[in-house]
């Protein structure tokens, strides 16, 4: 299994997963991480990327609707509502541990998105 996720420079979980640059790339096996890779990406690239390297499941803290949307039409599991170091939130989600609020943004706040705001809704 192949999991995504969208970081920053400092390999937090980005807050909205359009403005990634960059995105880790883990390769499970029998709830094992057999190997990571991150990728410096542009926005715009981002759903590209993530279908080109066929990833199964997107954990990631908000994201917007058409990325929501382009994942899941190519039949890419979206966990959201993740926060903090990648390999800890996955190791968790891993674990079956990961709490999360699956929180997606049609909205743009002022400053990007908090995943409060009145255009934020569950998955």
């Amino acid at each position: 299994m192949r999991v995504a996720c969208p970081v920053d420079s400092m390999d937090q979980i980005k807050k909205n997963a359009e403005e990634a640059e960059f995105i880790t790339l883990f390769d499970i096996e029998e709830d094992e991480i057999l190997s990571e890779e991150k990728i410096q990406v542009s926005s715009s690239a981002i759903v590209s990327l993530i279908l080109a390297k066929d990833v199964d499941t997107f954990i990631c803290s908000n994201l917007d609707i058409p990325m929501m949307v382009s994942l899941s039409k190519n039949n890419i599991e979206i966990i959201g509502g993740a926060q903090g170091k990648v390999k800890s939130v996955v190791n968790s989600w891993i674990n079956g541990t990961l709490e999360c609020n699956d929180i997606v943004c049609s909205g743009q706040e002022s400053g990007g998105c908090s995943g409060d705001c009145s255009h934020c809704k569950s998955i």
